[in-house]
């Protein structure tokens, strides 16, 4: 027997989700404010890394070259 035909009739849902509720984690909002100080600082150093990226690209002339011709 046809496994996609026997599963067909078994897929269907007859309820529909009138609403989501995201809760996040439970517990966190006693330590969220503790939990967003490594979090920003991970991000500027990301941001920090990223500009020194570009900054080096800028800077240094051989980096603009294509590195073979074909």
């Amino acid at each position: 027997k046809n496994m996609s035909a026997s599963f067909k009739g078994s897929n269907s849902s007859k309820f529909q989700v009138s609403e989501f509720i995201l809760m996040g984690f439970p517990g966190i909002h006693s330590w969220q404010h503790w939990l967003s100080l490594p979090l920003a600082l991970l991000y500027l150093s990301t941001i920090g890394a990223n500009i020194l990226i570009l900054t080096t690209i800028y800077q240094d002339p051989s980096l603009k070259q294509p590195m073979y011709f074909s």
